[in-house]
Formats: C-alpha cells, structure tokens, sequence
C-alpha cells in the first residue's frame, strides 16, 4: 500500500465515522427497521437533507408525502435559509412522464 492509497483509506475511514456521528443513516448495509427509521432514511435521501433537516422537515409537514408535494417556498421557510436546497429537492421529485428514457441524458432542466 502505498501513500496515496493509505490517504484515501484514512479519508474514507474519516467520512465513514464522521456519518456515523451525526446520526446520518448509512446507504449501504443493513436496511433500517420501522416507519420512522425508514422515513428518515428515505428523506436523507434528498439532496441537501441530513438527520437535523430530516426531523424538522417530519415535524413540520408530518409525513413524506406531505413534504414531497410542498412547493420550494415552504421547504425553504422549514428549512431557514435553503433556498437552493429547497429547489433541487423540488427537482429531484418532480418528475413527469417525458423525462424518462434517453431524454433522461440532458440536464437542460438541472436547477443549479
């Protein structure tokens, strides 16, 4: 192993616990048990969203549903000043039957 290959490992290794620390729920690994735990890692999905915005945006609209429909402008508000957060979540869900397929490969709608 060689230094540059050590450097990503420590790195990685650094990532790895720094997530663990902060209550991010991993992607990789065992899947999480009940509603709540399966809500949070559905909504850390999201761009921009880790555990803190995870719990407000749950308590402020109450279910996945709810904030997968809210506009940009409530996002934002639950969110502080997440403005561009709020819109590249509004992006990444909204989704309409045209984009899918080879059309898919543009990004001419990519918000940022």
């Amino acid at each position: 192993m060689n230094a540059q290959e050590t450097t990503v490992l420590i790195l990685f290794a650094t990532c790895q616990g720094r997530a663990w620390a902060t209550g991010a729920l991993p992607r990789q690994g065992r899947r999480p048990y009940g509603k709540a735990r399966v809500q949070h890692r559905i909504l850390q999905g999201l761009p921009g969203i880790g555990p803190a915005w995870t719990k407000r945006l749950l308590e402020h609209f109450g279910t996945i549903e709810a904030v997968m429909a809210a506009p940009a402008a409530d996002l934002a508000t639950v969110l502080g000043s997440g403005e561009r957060t709020a819109k590249f979540i509004r992006w990444a869900v909204a989704e309409t039957a045209a984009t899918f397929g080879p059309a898919e490969a543009s990004n001419s709608d990519w918000p940022l």
